[in-house]
């Protein structure tokens, strides 16, 4: 062809042999790579952050998933289409007005399971008591929990196998919730720090079972043979020796007062969840050599 001045193929490939052993050109070639790597890279972490992990959830009386009831108690669900997920998804349908989770932090969860499909029960409501972080609650229901406050009522949807699993998570109080309540006629004093109760007394203790209510709560009445969440502390009188104490770490724990000491079974039954009592228990009633002095946050029954 006339006009056009086209390398033979010979020179072509000799031409690409030389810039393949220039020096020059390799390092040209390596900053195109290099930049190229940033500029990738770059990208896709901007882009992680501005995906969440999991989605909004579809909750309200208009979505697929709405739910009614008091925290703390057996939510009604109500499913008007079947799920079809994705991914996770959450929700906060009640925000509460306690504490707010830290990571680490003593949380207390009552959990209900529902299918995704129907909306029937999967097994019996779960409590949890744990510090909150994904070693001991996994790292979805930490993600969801950490940064929500106490009397919360969280949602969340997950997809399993050929279906999906809907959770109702209750973020229940770690302290008394109750109104306050004046009673002069205690032997004892308390004062609440952020280490637990400071308790004082006078010099004769009580020949009795001794209640004072210093917070009164509006949940359900405690029962004789009830197992009870709770966190306390007991000490002896005589010279004030703490015997155990649930605020070290925040985390609560249950008492079964079907096999509690008579004096502390006498004392909680009949109170309210949401309460604090100061309670003194004498020796005979308290499986002891001393006074037994608690103060008892009653947070709910299992």
């Amino acid at each position: 062809m006339t006009g056009l001045d086209l390398p033979s193929r010979r020179s072509s490939r000799r031409a690409s042999s030389q810039r393949r052993l220039d020096p020059l050109w390799w390092g040209a070639a390596g900053a195109i790579v290099v930049v190229t790597l940033i500029v990738v890279g770059f990208a896709l972490a901007h882009q992680s952050t501005l995906t969440p992990p999991v989605r909004q959830a579809r909750y309200g009386p208009e979505s697929a998933v709405s739910v009614s009831g008091q925290v703390g108690a057996t939510p009604v669900l109500t499913l008007n289409e079947p799920l079809d997920l994705e991914g996770d998804e959450i929700a906060t349908t009640r925000v509460g007005a306690g504490r707010t989770i830290v990571a680490d932090g003593p949380v207390v969860l009552r959990v209900h399971r529902f299918d995704g499909q129907n909306a029937s029960p999967l097994g019996e409501p779960e409590l949890r008591v744990a510090k909150a972080n994904s070693e001991e609650l996994g790292p979805l229901v930490s993600g969801a929990v950490i940064g929500a406050s106490e009397g919360s009522r969280l949602l969340i949807l997950r997809p399993q196998g050929n279906g999906s699993e809907i959770d109702i998570v209750d973020v229940i109080p770690t302290v008394a919730q109750g109104g306050e309540v004046g009673d002069s006629a205690s032997p004892l004093s308390v004062t609440m720090t952020d280490e637990g109760p400071a308790v004082s007394h006078g010099t004769v203790a009580p020949s009795g079972v001794s209640v004072q209510t210093l917070l009164e709560g509006t949940g359900p009445q405690v029962g004789p043979q009830d197992v009870v969440l709770v966190q306390y502390l007991a000490m002896l009188w005589t010279d004030g020796t703490v015997l155990s104490s649930t605020w070290n770490d925040g985390l609560p724990q249950t008492i079964d007062l079907g096999d509690a000491m008579p004096g502390l079974c006498q004392a909680l039954t009949d109170r309210r969840v949401g309460s604090r009592l100061a309670i003194t228990i004498p020796p005979d009633e308290a499986e002891g050599s001393d006074t037994l002095v608690l103060v008892v946050d009653i947070l709910g029954i299992v």
